[in-house]
């Protein structure tokens, strides 16, 4: 069954980047159902194709983060590895230099799961990479 998401996009800014980002989700699902990662879904290099992917997607608006504690505001690059510390809520994410062994490690752990365990592995960690 394919989802749609809605045509109209809402005048206001904020609920139209909701939009326009579950737009993203919905066309990645389709890009990686249709075996746009077979065979190779827990590699780094088909989790930076989907975080690519995706972030090709979103406005630029959502494209940045800011640091709550300093304020200061980096910018997304969809598809690359981060390059420096972040935070999401109360969670403290692995630091930027330990990113590559962490994805090494689930590539190795995730690498040999069927087809669905591996698609939803690999989506997930894709937002891991975030900038």
């Amino acid at each position: 069954m394919r989802i749609f998401a809605a045509r109209r996009e809402s005048i206001d800014h904020r609920q139209r980047d909701l939009q326009l980002e579950a737009r993203a989700h919905i066309a990645v699902q389709e890009w990686i159902g249709g075996r746009g990662i077979s065979g190779r879904a827990t590699t780094t290099a088909a989790i930076c194709e989907i975080h690519g992917r995706f972030g090709e997607l979103l406005p630029s608006s959502l494209l940045t983060v800011e640091n709550p504690h300093t304020g200061e505001r980096t910018a997304v690059r969809p598809g690359e590895l981060r390059h420096h510390d972040i935070r999401v809520g109360r969670h403290i994410a692995v630091s930027p230099g330990a990113v590559p062994r962490f994805l090494s490690r689930f590539e190795q752990a995730y690498g040999r799961l069927g087809r669905a365990d591996t698609i939803l592995a690999s989506a997930a960690a894709a937002k891991w990479l975030a900038s």
